[in-house]
């Protein structure tokens, strides 16, 4: 078993693969749409599809791009069964792959800019956009400039996590504007998202298999982490627009 393969196995069956709710996509949507309801959308790392089904709910025809084949057949699945097919295309491709696609209105990005870092999402992305297009994206940024001990070692294995006053500059350069930013609630967290992964940390347990015991070590921690040291780090909305 591969990293990505535990990864994936712990993650698969979870209502969300990253902390949000509707209320939070609710927010973020109204800022991105405030002057124009966006025809088509991208959805990067689509996961098992919460953003493109929120997305069609709204009238959007999403693009759903994701490298993992079992993710892309379990939205299939479950655009049929909330007919919402005729709005969702899925795609097995990576989020830095853009050649082959066509320009939209929206980029949607729940958790995932971080996987091709952020300046290279903005700079690679940007073509894809109509003009005055919009991104938007949730991410992981520090909240405090003096992290304690404990957050700081966990999250130095991403040694590209920003603070915000950063982010905006890095969002400056590559010719966005910012026109919001939302700190995401702890439920967020927790309810659709710690407690599930909780029960599969807990499932597989008894693994033998030396890659999953370490990533299950590593889910632990991420979430006893969050627990102590939750208020010095956060999940933050972006909502930005191409100049």
């Amino acid at each position: 078993m591969t990293p990505k393969e535990a990864f994936w196995k712990l993650h698969e069956d979870l209502p969300r693969q990253g902390p949000g709710s509707i209320q939070t996509s609710d927010h973020l949507f109204s800022i991105a749409t405030k002057n124009k309801v966006p025809a088509t959308a991208i959805d990067m790392g689509c996961g098992t599809g919460v953003g493109a089904l929120y997305l069609a709910h709204k009238g959007v025809q999403v693009l759903a791009i994701d490298t993992n084949e079992s993710y892309l057949q379990k939205l299939h699945t479950l655009a049929h069964e909330q007919h919402m097919e005729s709005l969702i295309i899925t795609k097995h491709a990576s989020m830095d792959d853009v050649s082959s696609l066509d320009t939209v209105d929206l980029i949607w990005a729940e958790g995932t800019m971080y996987i091709i870092g952020w300046e290279k999402a903005l700079t690679v992305w940007s073509q894809l956009l109509m003009p005055g297009g919009i991104i938007v994206a949730t991410d992981c940024f520090w909240l405090t400039d003096k992290p304690s001990s404990r957050a700081a070692k966990f999250w130095e294995a991403d040694p590209n996590m920003m603070d915000l006053e950063q982010a905006k500059q890095l969002i400056q350069r590559c010719g966005f504007d910012v026109l919001d930013t939302y700190v995401q609630p702890d439920s967020d967290w927790f309810d659709p998202y710690y407690i599930p992964l909780q029960s599969n940390i807990d499932k597989n347990s008894s693994s033998t298999d030396p890659t999953m015991i370490e990533m299950l070590q590593i889910t632990q921690e991420e979430i006893d982490v969050r627990r102590e040291c939750g208020n010095e780090y956060g999940h933050v909305g972006f909502v930005m627009k191409k100049r």
